[in-house]
């Protein structure tokens, strides 16, 4: 490599983080609060209709996360090829990504549409069905779109050009309101009123988000010109391209589900034990979205910038990014961590009242959020971090035979019997400790990858590992 530094290696990686990390949890934010709007504006229609919006978006977002997944890794193909200064190769990665969103989308939208159609064999009241099926079927046109602004975000976070990710999921996040009062409460011509028509919120946010997002591409040339994304418009499917995206990017999105789906899968467990247990054990899981923003923010973060070091084959600036995320994370975290200890009772007031056990039982398990939002946030960015390397199957096997092979039978032992020499029975708490263990465990393991693998392998090794990112 020639001693002369180019001009995007003289930028900074505080410069480049500072680009990139507080528009992704900004957009996070965002999510989160629109997600709270539509929530609270279904809870003025009924009762019935909150919950059935609730509970059908929760299983869109759950499949949605598979999508996500698959395009982390289209980021870290594009910031490797960016660090190289290959621009033309991001417009080619972009055209790509179509097929990737389109094989995604597909599949997802089985996955919906069966769900949907079989919502009454899990004990779903009609009423809750006859909002939440046309609010699941309708999302599915919703899917590529919000995959592709997915990928239009990673674009942005590739070039450390972040303000229209910022601006637009500002924009989104108004519209929300105005769209609901005519999607959700309005009586609209041929097909009626139904809350589970406010799916077309989502639907025609994401057009206007797309469209500006496209004007913005068009006209911003100096930032966007050489990457050459829409010259041409169009390319034929490189299958070997693809193969490899979805070989590294399953097991990701698949890892991310497993993750997503956890507090759910708790959550049945424990609903036998009655609705305090459980109301405490919800009050902790939406705390938990609330927090985790930043972990989420740092790992996208880290995946962006570390591919573009790699590419220009800085691999001291590829270990700073992790070692000062993973510092700035862990003071965060710990400073909400005291926040949420000191607070937990205003906290879970506000979401149970008139129930002194579950409003006792919820205090408990802020603690333990409090503590596992630490650990969350360092394997965070650890997994960031290990996708720019391929390492996808790794960071799978990891977490799924921690999480689910391990803690959490041991969890359901300690919750339900006293099997273990007489104890036990420990019900909601046993899962949270699990909450704790896994995290910290996952995260022991994916640093020693880190250290003793890859910042070990010598340059001519790993650079041939990744040359697959240029094919």
């Amino acid at each position: 490599m020639s001693s002369q530094l180019t001009e995007q290696t003289r930028i900074s990686n505080f410069r480049l983080f500072i680009n990139i990390f507080p528009a992704l949890v900004a957009s996070q934010l965002v999510f989160i609060s629109a997600a709270l709007i539509n929530t609270l504006m279904a809870a003025r229609v009924s009762t019935t209709a909150m919950a059935a919006i609730g509970l059908t978006g929760s299983i869109l977002w759950l499949f949605n996360s598979l999508g996500i997944g698959i395009l982390s890794v289209v980021l870290s193909r594009m910031g490797y090829v960016y660090g190289k200064e290959k621009y033309h190769l991001v417009g080619a990665i972009h055209r790509q990504a179509y097929y990737v969103i389109a094989l995604a989308s597909i599949a997802i939208a089985i996955l919906d549409i069966l769900i949907a159609t079989n919502l009454d064999l899990i004990g779903l009241e009609p009423e809750l069905i006859a909002i939440g099926r046309p609010y699941l079927l309708l999302s599915c046109f919703s899917i590529p779109l919000m995959l592709f602004i997915t990928h239009l975000r990673n674009l942005n976070s590739c070039i450390a050009y972040t303000l229209p990710t910022l601006l637009l999921s500002l924009l989104s996040l108004c519209l929300i309101i105005p769209f609901n009062l005519i999607f959700m409460y309005g009586d609209l011509p041929l097909i009626g009123h139904n809350p589970g028509y406010s799916a077309f919120t989502h639907i025609f946010t994401y057009i206007i988000y797309i469209s500006l997002m496209l004007l913005i591409i068009k006209y911003k040339k100096s930032v966007y010109g050489k990457l050459q994304l829409f010259n041409p418009l169009f390319a034929k499917p490189n299958k070997e391209q693809i193969k490899d995206i979805l070989k590294v990017g399953i097991p990701v999105s698949i890892q991310y589900w497993l993750e997503n789906s956890f507090y759910g899968i708790v959550a049945l467990s424990l609903a036998h034990l009655g609705t305090s247990v459980t109301a405490a054990h919800q009050s902790g899981a939406n705390s938990y979205s609330a927090v985790y923003i930043f972990a989420a923010g740092a790992s996208a973060s880290i995946t962006s910038i570390a591919s573009r070091r790699l590419g220009e084959q800085r691999r001291d600036l590829t270990k700073a990014i992790l070692h000062h995320t993973l510092a700035l994370i862990i003071c965060i975290n710990v400073c909400i961590g005291i926040a949420i200890i000191v607070f937990r009772h205003q906290i879970a007031g506000a979401y149970i009242q008139n129930d002194p056990v579950a409003l006792n039982l919820s205090q408990h398990v802020l603690i333990c959020l409090a503590i596992a939002n630490v650990f969350d946030g360092i394997y965070a960015c650890l997994l960031g971090y290990l996708i720019p390397y391929r390492d996808s199957r790794y960071t799978f096997l990891t977490t799924f035979t921690v999480s689910w092979l391990i803690y959490l039978p041991l969890a359901s032992m300690f919750a339900f019997t006293d099997w273990f020499f007489g104890i036990g029975n420990f019900g909601l708490y046993a899962y949270w400790v699990a909450f704790i263990l896994i995290p910290m465990t996952t995260a022991t393991s994916l640093y020693c990858r880190v250290h003793f693998k890859w910042n070990r392998m010598d340059d001519a090794t790993l650079y041939q590992k990744l040359a697959a990112y240029e094919k």
